[in-house]
């Protein structure tokens, strides 16, 4: 369940990974394989019960959890939203439950990357364009890579659509 998003094959038959690996960067790497760790099984138990519906893709359940008062801005020992989950697990349904609910769509994880910095680094389009429409931050730098944004990071990996998706909803807002 947690290294999916780490495997996902895009249009190419290339992985997040294997973009971040040949990318010249062993930051990014390092970045995603130390999340990949973060996401272990027994750290997955005790995370809080709307990231955990978040993480299977369980958008029914985040809305309900949210209606019976959970917290959408709750975060874990990482700094994480239940959106940083959805987002870098690829659960655009639940991610989009959570944007509704008012989820705070440029909230930085302990890195300081934000869901869209997730959305570029997993090569996810619809993610990204979903997370412009709600008004993520183009310019947001991480702490860890370098100071690096979601167009940075899209660029890196040789993303140019998600670049172009960007650059476009940019100009427009």
């Amino acid at each position: 369940m947690t290294t999916e998003w780490l495997h996902t094959m895009d249009d190419m038959g290339q992985t997040p990974l294997t973009r971040a690996s040949i990318s010249g960067r062993s930051e990014v790497s390092n970045l995603m394989l130390m999340q990949e760790v973060q996401d272990d099984p027994k750290r997955f138990r005790e995370l809080p019960t709307l990231h955990r519906a978040a993480c299977w893709g369980f958008d029914d359940v985040v809305m309900e959890l949210i209606e019976d008062g959970e917290d959408v801005s709750e975060i874990d020992s990482q700094g994480e939203t239940a959106l940083h989950k959805a987002v870098r697990l690829g659960h655009f349904a639940v991610a989009k439950v959570l944007l509704e609910q008012d989820a705070e769509v440029n909230a930085a994880d302990s890195l300081g990357l934000t869901a869209l910095h997730w959305a570029a680094l997993t090569g996810r389009e619809a993610m990204v364009e979903l997370l412009l429409v709600n008004y993520a931050n183009v310019d947001a730098r991480d702490y860890f890579a370098g100071g690096m944004t979601p167009m940075g990071i899209a660029k890196l990996l040789g993303y140019t659509k998600i670049q172009e998706t960007m650059r476009n909803r940019y100009s427009i807002m």
